[in-house]
């Protein structure tokens, strides 16, 4: 889907995450941090042997893939709400909302990067991601099976190591979680 304007594209991303149960202040500012990640500007080719004024093309394009990265960062913040994890109050204030749009921003736009570079993140590992940039402390296997109530212990235990171990287009390995000496997982460079 392409949009002319930041506006038309951040009303579809808020519409699109309140239909998938995310609170509509948390959607509509979701929705405002997350626009710019699908900005996209062009330069027009002027035809041969002509002179052009290279005024650049700005527009907001939602690809399909990318839908799929918005489910799976919806469902992690709706899981992570759902949970306390990031927000105690369910009425939320404006700081607490600005910062799960902030962390799931950040979080989309890492993976956006990754997926450019070649990577391929599963729906499921970028809830099982976002749920660990989004907690405070790092979360064992079992809290984090708990905070994530789709996914069966086996499913996060298999999401951790392949996030250990994502592979590039260029060949390198790229870990986006770490263990710690106590063996609780966090994010490691999203």
């Amino acid at each position: 889907m392409r949009y002319s304007t930041e506006e038309e594209a951040s009303g579809y991303l808020t519409t699109a995450f309140t239909q998938r149960g995310m609170p509509g202040a948390i959607a509509a500012e979701l929705g405002e941090h997350l626009v710019t990640a699908f900005e996209e500007v062009t330069f027009p080719d002027p035809p041969p042997g002509t002179l052009a004024m290279m005024v650049p093309r700005i527009r907001w394009v939602i690809r399909d893939d990318d839908l799929s990265l918005l489910d799976a960062v919806s469902d992690g913040v709706v899981a992570a709400i759902g949970t306390g994890w990031i927000l105690n109050d369910p009425a939320g204030t404006q700081a607490t909302v600005a910062g799960i749009a902030g962390v799931a921003a950040a979080a989309l736009r890492v993976l956006n990067q990754i997926r450019r570079k070649g990577a391929r993140i599963s729906a499921r590992n970028m809830k099982v991601l976002l749920a660990l940039e989004s907690s405070d402390n790092a979360l064992s296997i079992e809290e984090a099976v708990e905070g994530l109530e789709d996914l069966s212990r086996e499913e996060v235990t298999a999401a951790f190591k392949e996030l250990q171990e994502v592979r590039l287009r260029d060949g390198t390995v790229e870990s986006l979680i770490a263990q710690d000496a106590t063996g609780r997982w966090s994010a490691s460079g999203v």
